[in-house]
């Protein structure tokens, strides 16, 4: 009798011995949310235990939502500067986003400065410019080593003694006194053609021809009244 109670006993014991194996090994481990952003429909972690799955409940997610992930340093510096022409504290493109403000650091403004964007000096010369006789207040002209084959004035029209307004007068060569109605070349100090065509041409002031001069058809010289 003895020896039975003993034997039960002992199954007793390593029946118990055995069963809590068995529980613990039954039980499943929990699933853990592994996301550092905060997924939705349209965009979520494929590789988190939890959300990654085809119905996976997204209200499970720990990740914190994308505008409030880190410290919002990011999100400052995708704002773009959309000025063209450079931002001072006295002139300022009020619809940049980064200029705009009240307070805003216009050092990050990307525009050009005003002389910088589209603008080219412009010759405001209505006299053409000589070597002798530069326009001072052409921005142009005026500027040191300038190139005075680019002024746009035109040649100085001299002032011919004696000449009637309506045209140049002159004594013909059988002494008759003429008016000339027909259009001319003038010939001065800023205007010196070494090759002159048919037409009338009209000498004025004290004019230096060193280089040869080449005549073709029939050219009528006039001597303007003082000229040399």
């Amino acid at each position: 009798m003895k020896k039975k109670i003993f034997a039960l006993l002992t199954a007793l014991c390593m029946t118990a011995s055995v069963m809590p194996a068995v529980f613990a090994d039954g039980e499943e481990e929990p699933i853990e949310c592994t996301c550092a952003t905060q997924c939705t429909a349209e965009s979520k972690n494929e590789t988190c235990p939890v959300c990654g799955g085809e119905d996976a409940d997204l209200s499970q997610c720990i990740g914190l939502p994308p505008m409030t992930a880190g410290d919002g340093e990011d999100e400052e510096e995708t704002i773009q500067c959309s000025c063209t022409t450079l931002c001072t504290a006295e002139s300022k493109n009020e619809t940049c986003p980064v200029c705009g403000g009240m307070d805003t650091d216009l050092s990050r403004c990307i525009g050009l400065p005003p002389m910088t964007v589209g603008t080219q000096e412009q010759c405001s010369c209505v006299t053409l410019c000589t070597d002798g006789n530069i326009n001072s207040d052409c921005p142009v002209c005026s500027a040191e080593g300038a190139d005075l084959s680019t002024c746009k004035g035109k040649p100085a029209q001299p002032v011919l003694y004696g000449a009637p307004r309506a045209g140049v007068t002159y004594i013909d060569a059988d002494g008759q006194t003429k008016t000339l109605t027909e259009s001319y070349t003038t010939i001065d100090l800023n205007n010196k053609p070494t090759t002159w065509n048919t037409g009338w041409y009209v000498v004025s002031g004290t004019v230096e021809i060193n280089d040869r001069v080449t005549v073709s058809g029939d050219v009528n010289l006039i001597l303007a009244d003082g000229c040399n």
